[in-house]
Formats: structure tokens, C-alpha cells, sequence
């Protein structure tokens, strides 16, 4: 489980949150649903330890992957490469199974800088089944994809559900309307959970609801 407890973080002395306390459990995709630039994203950076905060943050962040939706990746390293190195950050030992499903082998030799945006996803998604996190955050990751990518990523979320938490944020509703388990409004720097349940529940119409 991740838990959040009494967390705020501010910027340039503006607040960006006031005393979070939400919860993430495992086995679950939890949605965070808010506007532009009410901090989904900003909340990720505080979960990873890379931004300052006040308060409280329990996660395994040894275990925890993040999929940014600018990707970033070493550019001047092959899609190989950069495999081996996050494997190496990640202490994946023995051989490294690569699935080609998305990105074939003559690709993977060339450097990231090369890759278009939905290629470096890709990347990033093929890094998810060889890392296995047991912490998954997903910004925006659906931006970027083409049709059958979309259809398989589909399928790796009900398989990634099953021993991982998962926290993930879009603008692309649609997609995630039969996978969610759990969503959290954030608005009025704050966040909460919705108290009904919400699987299989039209994202869109939640929207409109909580956050208009």
C-alpha cells in the first residue's frame, strides 16, 4: 500500500496540496482524475522522492516505476542500452527476457534520440515487464499510442493488476472506464476518494460530476 499522510507541497510559497491523506492498495488501479495543473503530475514527483514535501510518504520507492508522458530516457543510448542500464538500477539479475512485441530488435539498437514519442513509450512499457515493479505510476501513458498498441497495453493492465498498485492519470478517459478499481478527485488542492464503487463506472460522467 501506498500511504499518503497530512501531505502539502508548495511552490514559490503557493500551495499546490493541503494535507493529503489518501491511500493506494495493491491489486487495484487507482484513477487520479483533476483538471490541468491541479498536480496529478506534480504528485507523482512527490511519491518518487524527487520533489520536497511536508508530511508523510509510505511507498517500497526501491520497487517503483514511473512512466512519465515525456518519456525521458538516456537519448544518446540505444533502446537496448537503455534496457540494461534500468535493469542494472533495478538489480535485475540473469539473462534479461525482452519481449519484441512492441519494438523489434534492428530499433532497439538505435538511439532513443531517434525514437518518435510513441516509440519511447513503448520503450517505457516493454521496461515495465522486464523491471516489475511492485509500484506502478502512469502519467498520461496512453498519449502517443497507436491502435494495437492501445489494444495490448489493455491487456497488460489486467496482468499488471494483479500483484502491483497501480496509479494512473489521464485525459484519455475512455480507456480506463473497465479497468478501474478505485478514483480520486483532486480539485481545491486537496484530494479524496470517491466513496461509491466505481468499477467499471464511465469515467467521463464522473468528470462532469466532481469536477465542473
Amino acid at each position: 500500500m501506498i500511504t499518503l499522510s497530512d501531505v502539502s507541497k508548495k511552490y514559490n510559497g503557493k500551495a499546490i496540496f493541503n494535507h493529503l491523506n489518501i491511500a493506494f492498495h495493491h491489486c487495484e488501479l487507482n484513477f487520479l482524475l483533476g483538471k490541468n495543473g491541479v498536480g496529478k503530475t506534480t504528485l507523482f514527483k512527490c511519491i518518487m522522492g524527487l520533489e520536497d514535501y511536508s508530511g508523510n510518504i509510505s511507498v517500497n520507492r526501491e520497487k517503483l516505476f514511473c512512466i512519465y508522458d515525456d518519456t525521458p530516457f538516456y537519448s544518446d543510448l540505444s533502446g537496448y542500452q537503455n534496457i540494461l542500464l534500468f535493469s542494472k538500477i533495478y538489480q535485475i539479475s540473469g539473462k534479461i527476457d525482452v519481449d519484441y512485441t512492441l519494438l523489434d530488435k534492428d530499433l532497439l539498437k538505435k538511439k532513443v534520440k531517434t525514437y518518435s514519442y510513441g516509440q519511447r513509450k513503448k520503450l517505457a512499457i516493454m521496461m515495465v515487464n522486464i523491471i516489475n515493479p511492485d509500484v506502478l505510476l502512469l502519467d498520461e501513458i496512453t498519449n502517443g499510442l497507436d491502435y494495437e498498441t492501445i489494444k495490448y497495453l489493455k491487456r497488460q493492465f489486467i496482468f499488471w493488476k494483479k500483484d502491483k498498485i497501480i496509479v494512473a492519470t489521464a485525459h484519455q478517459l475512455e480507456f480506463y472506464n473497465s479497468l478501474i478499481d478505485q478514483v480520486f478527485i483532486i480539485k481545491n488542492k486537496t484530494a479524496f476518494k470517491l466513496s461509491t464503487a466505481v468499477k467499471g463506472s464511465n469515467l467521463e460522467e464522473i468528470y462532469e460530476e466532481c469536477l465542473e
